[in-house]
Parts: C-alpha cells; sequence; structure tokens
C-alpha cells in the first residue's frame, strides 16, 4: 500500500490530507498518479500482504502507528484528516465463492483499521474510499437508471455488495463507494485485462482473440483517467468539506456493442481483428446504464477517443 501526504503550502490543497491506498492495479495506480500530481510531501510504500490474514492484521498494526504519525507531523499545517481508498483485487466476474470470500477477509482487516484510526482520533475525519462495481451489482439487470434494484448474479457481484454494506455499518467512517461500469486503460503486463486492451493487444500480435459472448453484447466502458481523475479529486478536496460521502456511478451512459468497439480498435489499428465467439449466456448479458446516473461533474472521454490513447500508450512503452 502507498501512504501519502498533501500538506498546503506544496501540494495544491487547502488542508492537510492523508492518504493510505490499497491496489495499485489499472484504477489504483491511475489514482496514486493523479495523487502525486498534487505534488505530495510524501509518498511511501508500506508492506501489506495480500494473501494470510495473520500477516495482513500484523501489516495493519505496524500501519496504524505510521498513520498516526503523519496526522500529527500534519496538525502545523492545519486540521487534518485521513483517507483510505480501497482499490484492491486480483479477481473478476468468474471469481468463486472461495476468491471472493479471501478477499472480503483482506478487505475487512482494512476496515477494521479505519475503524482503529477513529478511535484513536475521535476529532478527525476518516473516510473510506470503496470502488465498487456497477457491472457487478447489476449483471440481471439490462438498464439500469435511478431506482433500479441491485442484481448480482454471481459471487463477484455478492462480494461487492457485501464490501459497500459492510463499509456503510461501519460506525464513525465516512464511506465514499464508486461504482465505475467496464473499465479500460493502459496494458500492464500480464495483469488482468479487459476487452479493449486485449483487443488491442492481439491484434497488435495479429492474433486471433477469443471473445465469450455476442457481437451484439451490449457494456458501458469508462477510461481509467477519469475513474482516477474524479476519485484523486474528491480525495483531495474532502478536506475541504466537498465530500459528503454516498454511492457514485462512474458511467458513461452510452452503451458499446462487442461489435461496435471491435470496429473502433481497427480504426486505430488499421487493420481487421478476428475474434473466435464462443456463446456463453451469462457473459451475453447486455449492462447498459441511464447517463442520469453518474454526476454532473464526471465527464467521461469518447470511446474512440480512449481507445486510441491506450494504444498509443502501448506503442510508445513498447517502443
Amino acid at each position: 500500500m502507498r501512504l501519502l501526504c498533501l500538506s498546503p503550502p506544496r501540494s495544491r490543497v487547502a488542508h492537510p490530507r492523508v492518504i493510505a491506498l490499497w491496489g495499485l492495479g489499472l484504477i489504483g495506480r491511475a489514482i496514486h498518479e493523479q495523487l502525486r500530481s498534487l505534488g505530495p510531501s510524501l509518498d511511501q510504500e508500506l508492506a501489506f500482504p495480500w494473501q494470510g490474514e495473520k500477516a495482513q492484521i500484523e501489516a495493519a498494526e505496524i500501519i496504524l502507528p505510521s498513520l498516526l504519525q503523519q496526522v500529527a507531523a500534519s496538525r502545523q499545517w492545519g486540521i487534518p484528516s485521513v483517507a483510505l481508498i480501497w482499490s484492491a483485487g486480483k479477481i473478476g466476474f468468474a471469481a468463486s465463492e472461495t476468491e471472493t470470500s479471501q478477499e472480503m477477509l483482506s478487505f475487512k482487516v482494512v476496515l477494521h483499521l479505519a475503524q482503529a484510526l477513529r478511535d484513536r482520533l475521535p476529532d478527525t475525519r476518516v473516510e473510506f474510499h470503496l470502488m465498487s462495481s456497477a457491472g457487478g451489482l447489476c449483471e440481471a439487470s439490462r438498464y439500469v437508471e435511478p431506482g433500479t434494484s441491485l442484481s448480482p448474479c454471481r459471487p463477484y457481484g455478492n462480494y461487492k455488495l457485501d464490501q459497500e454494506r459492510a463499509l456503510l455499518d461501519a460506525d464513525g467512517l465516512l464511506p465514499c463507494i464508486y461504482r465505475p461500469s467496464s473499465v479500460y486503460g493502459p496494458i500492464q503486463g500480464e495483469a488482468r485485462r479487459g476487452l479493449i486492451p486485449i483487443l488491442i493487444r492481439q491484434g497488435l500480435l495479429r492474433q486471433v482473440v477469443q471473445v465469450f459472448g455476442t457481437l451484439t453484447t451490449l457494456r458501458d466502458y469508462v477510461y481509467v483517467g477519469d475513474v482516477a481523475g474524479y476519485v484523486a479529486e474528491k480525495v483531495a478536496d474532502a478536506g475541504q468539506g466537498e465530500t459528503t460521502g454516498g454511492v457514485t456511478w462512474l458511467v458513461a451512459g452510452r452503451p458499446f456493442s462487442i461489435l461496435e468497439v471491435k470496429h473502433l480498435v481497427e480504426r486505430v489499428l488499421r487493420h481487421p481483428l478476428y475474434l473466435a465467439l464462443h456463446y456463453d449466456p451469462v457473459n451475453s448479458r447486455d449492462i447498459t446504464f441511464s447517463p442520469r446516473l453518474r454526476p454532473a461533474t464526471f465527464q467521461p472521454t469518447a470511446l474512440d477517443i480512449g481507445i486510441a490513447r491506450v494504444y498509443h500508450r502501448w506503442l510508445s512503452h513498447k517502443g
């Protein structure tokens, strides 16, 4: 995990912020980059093992004094506040009950750490920013709009719902829950990838892409930079009273079929893609969202522009 401190006048914030970030995958890494752009006075890595509840509890016991120390040091710049961000997770939609249960244990260790921090700092605002999943929570709903009931279909969706409920039930914390739709972004090594990075990578390699679904399956895609930018801004501004907590839907509100995405990627690659389709009744479900769900301040990047960004970043990285 990363421990960051944003303190005026060095950082572009009005009040000091102590931030603990768990998870440096696609979204977490982008959030970290956004926070670094604000000029933190501290950006430190602290050990937190991904597996083993006992080892995680021991790591949390070491992390707690570090957080308390940074809060105390930040008081010279004003009244500090604390933000814990959970963007961790190695599993996806197809995860088993065993896998989701293991990750839930890790989440609860960090949630208990947040509560211990709040108990030690009764006069300090302690927020918990949770990256949830719009698709996982609404997989059985073809079109989601304000008032639509959550409808998870798999262990992954139930796990995300359990995370949200555990956070909302935690006394004394300000819960800030984000529900992004299908997030795409830069291709990162051998990490789990979504449709768009796979299409670009396999297309560049001139390899057949295995797709489990249909060409008409509809999904809602958001660029990782938009999601990270929104979350980082809320984290940085929360000390000024801008964040009130609650649930935020980070969705585009404009669905694209797999066939449409294929054509957009082909336009960037300037050559055709070859797909091997495998019909899967679950993966073939449409999951779309009303634009009325997203906040007015969240302006998603057009999909063709986002795809071009992923493509050019991959080329610059490989070059």
